[in-house]
């Protein structure tokens, strides 16, 4: 197949390409430089499999939770080029991308991002079925759904971070690490998207984005506004 993935979710921005058995993955820890270096990236993986922009018969993104400015231009980017060249694009839940590779351990897998303010992103699977999430919260507040007595896998691009926090508050608590620095999140996007393309699911709308799951500044201040009245 011929396709491009994009992750944006966090400040490690991943950009994949396959064609037809070819593949290539650019994995970019810039965090706010991620702007300066993603069209030149897109260009290099097409380039390194060989493919051109035309010839994309569909495209992957991380639709969030992740950072507003990273979803925001992954969206930009991919939905730039459909504009020339008609093809659908696919998006899929950032945590879920996080936790496909150990979906079939048998294991609790804990999916996270670090959403600043102390709070993480998070998703928990149990039995490879999502159980808790995606929900933004505290530490504190997050380890309410954790059984002290579970071995939990953590990954996501904050999983040391999230790890290290949640050791604090409980330190029996069974822990495995897998980082997605170390995964190849561009090739987990391509995997969910031919399963949509294959079964010829349409792909996001024209006035679509990312999903945010956080309210904005400006919508907090005014719910602060509102309770506060």
């Amino acid at each position: 197949m011929k396709v491009i993935a994009i992750d944006c979710a966090s400040p490690c921005m991943t950009i994949s390409a396959e064609n037809d058995g070819l593949n290539s993955t650019r994995i970019l820890d810039i965090g706010m430089h991620q702007s300066e270096r993603i069209i030149p990236e897109i260009q290099n993986v097409l380039q390194d499999v060989k493919l051109n922009p035309q010839e994309l018969q569909f495209a992957c993104l991380c639709k969030g939770p992740g950072t507003f400015t990273g979803l925001r231009l992954a969206y930009a980017a991919l939905k730039g080029i459909q504009l020339s060249y008609k093809f659908p694009i696919y998006s899929f839940d950032s945590l879920e991308v996080y936790a496909l590779p150990f979906l079939n351990l048998n294991k609790s897998v804990l999916s996270c991002i670090d959403a600043k303010k102390n709070r993480f992103y998070t998703s928990i699977y149990r039995q490879d079925t999502l159980s808790i999430g995606p929900i933004d919260e505290e530490i504190s507040k997050i380890k309410k759904y954790i059984d002290e007595e579970e071995e939990l896998l953590i990954t996501g691009p904050d999983a040391e971070l999230f790890a290290e926090e949640l050791k604090l508050i409980n330190p029996t608590q069974k822990i495995i690490v897998k980082e997605s620095k170390n995964i190849n999140t561009g090739f987990q996007l391509i995997k969910l998207g031919k399963i949509s393309f294959e079964n010829k699911l349409e792909g996001i709308k024209d006035f679509e984005g990312p999903v945010y799951i956080r309210p904005s500044e400006a919508e907090e201040a005014k719910l602060n506004n509102s309770t506060s009245s």
